[in-house]
């Protein structure tokens, strides 16, 4: 499978035949889940927005809804903590699911000097069983100096109808009620969405040639540097059992120059081939980090469901049932983190596994990394992973993005 992938780009216009551009010539041609569609996919995506202001809402000659839907429609759900006959929506998601306000808990935690901060969408007691879970899972917002970024995870984009009003909502109601209690709409800085799976369902691209005069070229194909408030992801490739740590250290040495960490910070994405012994998953170091508190988390999560009711889940038990059940599935998301109990600090704050062709791949994000921990970590994500791995699977790479590393 193809990726991790990174486009920059001025606005949402370019972002979305960069990317559009990236999965037509790269992507495996996998099937859907439940409706055994035809897609073009590719594995984490990941798409940086410089000035979303300098174009349109959505892109030019888009295919999905209009821009006054959009505008009219969809952005209030945003702004709403109410579902209506929706199964969720994403206002809903952020103010009320987990019986508070996250807004009020990002805006509070930035206040008090927190550098990064995110809300979660991801509830495991009811979305490890729901048909149609939230799509986007994890909301971050990165302050640094006068700016506030946002950054998302996805875990499955339909990119040609989906993407853009994903970008929009977020950044026309979340970054803008955030920035407000900062300063205004001047403060609003970059985006950063993630996606787990990147794909284009085959049924959208004779459209999409279609409007776009059989090019999916940027309108400005100028390449954008790294903005002077988001540097990175940097994407790094870890092989032969080289330490994560090396490699990352390496890293911030080559950006010394721009970087000063929480003025300055970078953020780096690693794809770690795996060993033949991390593959086996039988070494003492792996059945240590089954034993840490975020593996612990993972295999007992405690919260409620939408209804009020008191649940626990073994979200590793069931993501490895699922991954050998349903192996096309875009939704074997867990997450140690419980806003139930108003806990955000454990890392990585999400994991995502995708099953294609009997071989796993494993997409875990971080924030706030101390590069001291990151051979830590990956132990960890690999004693996870392999606890998931079904007998008939192998392991892939993992892709790691930390997000503003720190030494």
């Amino acid at each position: 499978m193809y990726g991790p992938f990174l486009t920059r780009s001025r606005n949402v216009d370019m972002g979305f035949r960069s990317i559009v551009n990236k999965i037509v010539e790269n992507g495996k041609t996998v099937y859907t889940e439940r409706k055994r569609q035809r897609t073009l996919e590719c594995i984490c995506g990941i798409a940086h927005i410089t000035d979303w202001r300098t174009g349109s809402v959505i892109p030019q000659n888009y295919i999905g809804l209009s821009p006054q839907i959009i505008e009219h429609q969809y952005w209030p759900q945003y702004a709403s903590s109410e579902k209506g006959e929706h199964t969720y929506t994403y206002g809903w998601c952020m103010r009320k699911r987990f019986g508070f306000n996250q807004i009020q808990y990002i805006v509070d935690a930035l206040k008090k000097g927190e550098h990064t901060t995110f809300a979660q969408f991801w509830n495991p007691v009811v979305d490890s069983k729901s048909p149609d879970p939230p799509c986007i899972n994890i909301v971050m917002f990165q302050r640094v100096k006068d700016k506030i970024n946002l950054i998302e995870y996805i875990r499955s984009n339909d990119i040609a109808r989906a993407w853009s009003e994903d970008v929009s909502g977020s950044y026309a109601v979340f970054l803008t009620e955030i920035a407000a209690h900062f300063g205004g709409a001047s403060v609003r800085g970059d985006i950063l969405t993630v996606s787990g799976s990147a794909h284009v369902y085959e049924t959208a691209l004779d459209e999409i040639k279609e409007r776009f005069q059989s090019s999916y070229s940027a309108s400005n194909p100028k390449p954008v540097e790294n903005t002077s408030t988001l540097i990175g992801p940097v994407l790094r490739a870890v092989k032969n059992g080289e330490k994560c740590s090396n490699v990352v250290e390496g890293t911030i040495e080559e950006y010394s120059h721009r970087i000063d960490n929480h003025s300055m910070p970078l953020s780096v994405c690693l794809k770690v081939y795996p060993t033949k012994e991390q593959e086996t998953g039988d070494s003492s170091s792996h059945l240590n980090a089954l034993e840490n508190r975020p593996s612990k988390a993972l295999r007992h999560f405690e919260g409620r469901n939408d209804q009020g009711s008191l649940e626990t889940i073994d979200q590793i038990t069931w993501a490895k049932a699922r991954a050998e059940s349903t192996p096309e599935s875009r939704r074997i998301v867990l997450t140690p983190n419980n806003p139930w109990k108003r806990d955000y600090s454990l890392n990585p704050i999400i994991i995502q596994f995708l099953v294609r062709e009997e071989t796993i791949y494993t997409i875990a994000m971080y924030r706030d990394v101390n590069v001291g921990r990151v051979d830590e970590d990956l132990q960890q994500l690999l004693a996870v992973a392999n606890s998931v791995k079904g007998r008939n699977h192998k392991l892939g790479p993992l892709i790691m993005l930390l997000v503003q590393v720190r030494q």
